[in-house]
């Protein structure tokens, strides 16, 4: 029997970030089974990422290396920064006019490794000017919502 948990006004998402959260401080080696790639955020020393294939009884489960190879991170964390970039339509994330993954990816690393720190959105001013694009044009109040979480 596998149990069914829910919390009225809140996604299955963040439900499974605060489980996988605690039981990771709690020591539990935990496994999220989803081919939401937002997710990976999430991984941990403790926490893994079951990712089904799509079409297929194949899967991959990422650790924290396996998510900093696959998308070319730094951190699992920077994959707030990554969707943010390159838009992600299942959480309404509408991204930078032009920026896909490779450039998304390519932005992290270079921005990241120049400024010498762990998240892009500290340097959105070096966006604006090498792209010329709004903050709010790219990311509505989404790094906002994030903050306030």
């Amino acid at each position: 029997r596998i149990p069914i948990l829910e919390v009225p006004g809140f996604e299955a998402d963040d439900v499974i970030g605060t489980l996988s959260t605690k039981a990771s401080q709690l020591g539990i080696d935990t496994y999220m089974m989803t081919p939401d790639k937002d997710y990976a955020q999430l991984v941990k020393e403790n926490v893994f990422m079951f990712r089904p294939k799509h079409g297929g009884s194949e899967y991959e489960i990422l650790d924290v290396e396996g998510v900093k190879q696959k998308y070319g991170f730094d951190n699992t964390g920077q994959m707030i920064d990554y969707l943010g970039l390159m838009g992600d339509t299942s959480d309404n994330v509408p991204g930078c006019p032009g920026v896909g993954e490779k450039t998304a990816q390519k932005l992290i690393a270079q921005k990241v490794k120049e400024k010498d720190c762990n998240s892009f959105q500290d340097n959105w001013e070096d966006y604006e000017e090498s792209y010329g694009s709004d903050y709010n044009d790219c990311h509505g109040d989404y790094y906002d919502a994030e903050a306030e979480n």
